[in-house]
């Protein structure tokens, strides 16, 4: 994986994480229309948790003797130096954290969001 691939993928999970903020915000607003059933919005809730929860644990190799924390917000690194893996973290490690909890939490909002854009369409 190239640099331009993280890079690429940084945006993409920037611009996936204004635009399900944008969706909870609009949910939100929505609640007290019978359009977004409690049900929805528990599951919702329950999945984001699920998944910000799981954001906490995601790792993915670079390589043989890289490996990446955080998705799709690099948290931090490894590098294998012989038998020992060591780390490298930095001042943006818990904002990265924070960040991939935050898209995992709001993900799941897009789909009611989308679901009731699509049934506008003609």
């Amino acid at each position: 994986m190239t640099d331009s691939v993280l890079v690429g993928l940084h945006l993409l999970g920037l611009a996936i994480l204004v635009a399900s903020v944008v969706a909870l915000r609009r949910n939100q607003r929505d609640v007290a229309s019978p359009r977004l059933s409690l049900r929805v919005r528990l599951g919702t809730w329950i999945l984001g948790l699920v998944l910000a929860t799981a954001s906490l644990f995601v790792s993915y190799p670079l390589g043989d003797t890289h490996r990446i924390v955080g998705f799709p917000f690099m948290a931090a690194a490894w590098e294998k130096h012989g038998d020992h893996w060591e780390d490298f973290v930095g001042p943006l490690t818990i904002p990265a954290y924070l960040a991939n909890a935050i898209l995992a939490l709001t993900l799941p909002q897009l789909v009611p969001r989308l679901l009731r854009a699509r049934r506008r369409r003609p």
